[in-house]
């Protein structure tokens, strides 16, 4: 018998991944969700933010959390980018990693952003090849946002979701 008789066939409606919910609007529950819910996310991402498989994305976002897990890691596997993850955020080893690494796109919390926009030193930096810089997990606020803008000169993209829509807004946008 062929390895590949042997193996179960898969459908787009099958489950693939299971989250759970913060539980912002009641008691976290767990979410199924299904190989083509989660390739149609991959897609959305990347065809929003025109991704290539040039792009290396500097992830700082835990993996865990479903705006990582979508536009990192599965439009990663999707559209064969490069992602690296450091050991632990090291403020200040964050900007020679990024240009080390060639990096294209920025994905962290509002948490990292605040550090790194008040972290003395890099006044005026700009980064070579970052393209796209996203915030995720919690609200960026707007002086944080416009600090890291006025000093590295890229603008950061908020991103919101769901667990159970994916994301849903951009900026405000939907």
């Amino acid at each position: 018998e062929s390895m590949s008789s042997a193996l179960p066939r898969i459908r787009s409606r099958d489950a693939l991944l299971y989250l759970y919910t913060s539980g912002t609007t009641g008691v976290p529950k767990g979410v199924v969700l299904s190989h083509a819910n989660v390739i149609a996310r991959g897609r959305n991402y990347w065809r929003q933010f025109m991704i290539t498989g040039d792009d290396k994305c500097y992830n700082l976002a835990p993996l865990f959390r479903g705006a990582a897990m979508f536009s990192v890691v599965i439009t990663g596997i999707c559209y064969g980018i490069t992602i690296v993850i450091p050991p632990d955020f090291r403020p200040h080893h964050v900007w020679e990693e990024i240009i080390s690494e060639n990096v294209s796109f920025l994905h962290a919390n509002p948490f990292h952003f605040a550090v790194l926009a008040n972290m003395p030193g890099n006044e005026n930096g700009r980064f070579p090849n970052i393209r796209l810089c996203f915030s995720s997990g919690n609200r960026l606020s707007p002086a944080i946002s416009d600090k890291f803008f006025d000093k590295f000169g890229t603008k950061i993209a908020e991103r919101y979701g769901t667990v159970e829509a994916g994301g849903i807004c951009v900026d405000g946008r939907t």
